[in-house]
């Protein structure tokens, strides 16, 4: 509770921040934050924001545009310049990134760390760049995760050889479980805890049991990495 205060004193308490804009007209679901993050509250009854979307550290949305000043301070010609925001259910937003009025981002999209989104962008995406374009399908992202990550997790073992002289505990890689742990219960808790998140836990627990892992059990996977 007293960090709770001191957060909201200094201005970084930024789900009290999300609260009162949504008592102020703002569709916003269940949202996760991580880092500072700026929020347009001029306009806030233009702004949804879906469930499960994650915001990172540094992102900024915005429902409007105040660039037109600069053709008022030149002529004296006085324009608008707002327009509604929304964000769908289950969007990733990297570092940086910033959601500039008028955009619409729709369901289950990975927005990269940096990009500019303006404009109109189709679920089952990810998306990237200055201005952001679709660079693949959520499907095909996935298939490139999957096909790097023993690469990616095997250089995390060799490292942590190389800094501890000895193997990592098997929950620091627990998200990579899928390679090594066998399908049976019970599960061990670290992998509980991560199936946990997005709340989708049978789902994802009934993808992980409809798998086939790729070694007999953790100890084979480190016995293969040399």
């Amino acid at each position: 509770m007293i960090k709770k205060i001191i957060l909201r004193f200094i201005g970084k308490d930024y789900y009290y921040k999300v609260e009162q804009l949504r008592k102020r007209g703002a569709e916003i679901g269940d949202i996760r934050i991580s880092g500072d993050i700026t929020i347009d509250n001029n306009w806030p009854f233009l702004l949804h924001i879906g469930n499960n979307t994650h915001l990172t550290n540094n992102v900024t949305i915005l429902c409007h545009d105040f660039s037109w000043s600069v053709v008022k301070g030149y002529d004296g010609t006085l324009m608008g310049g707002v327009k509604p925001v929304y964000i769908g259910d289950n969007v990733f937003i990297g570092n940086g990134a910033i959601i500039l009025m008028g955009t619409r981002i729709e369901d289950n999209t990975i927005v990269a760390a940096g990009s500019v989104c303006t404009g109109k962008y189709p679920p089952n995406s990810v998306i990237a760049g200055t201005p952001a374009k679709v660079i693949c399908t959520l499907d095909e992202y996935k298939k490139k995760r999957q096909a790097r990550q023993l690469s990616e997790v095997t250089e995390i073992v060799r490292r942590y050889r190389r800094c501890y002289n000895t193997n990592p505990p098997k929950d620091l890689i627990a998200a990579s479980s899928y390679l090594f742990e066998p399908r049976q219960e019970p599960l061990y808790p670290a992998l509980i805890k991560r199936m946990k998140l997005k709340g989708n836990y049978e789902k994802s627990k009934e993808a992980f049991m409809n798998s086939k892992p790729m070694f007999k059990s953790y100890e084979d996977f480190l016995d293969s990495i040399k």
